[in-house]
C-alpha cells in the first residue's frame, strides 16, 4: 500500500510541477491582467496604459 500511495504523492507533484511550468512560460503581463480580472481589481487606467505597450 505504501507504494502506491508514493506513486499517487509523485503523480500529483508531477501535475503541479507541470502546471507552474505553463504558468511560468505565459507572457508576464497576461498573467498579471488575468489576476486582476479574476479579482476584479483591473482600473482603466492599467487598460489604457496595457493598450499604449502594445501600440
Amino acid at each position: 500500500m505504501k507504494f502506491k500511495s508514493e506513486k499517487l504523492i509523485i503523480a500529483n507533484q508531477t501535475k503541479v510541477i507541470n502546471y507552474r511550468i505553463q504558468v511560468l512560460l505565459k507572457p508576464q503581463t497576461n498573467i498579471e491582467t488575468q489576476t486582476q480580472v479574476k479579482n476584479n481589481t483591473l482600473s482603466e487606467t492599467d487598460e489604457q496604459s496595457n493598450a499604449d505597450l502594445v501600440q
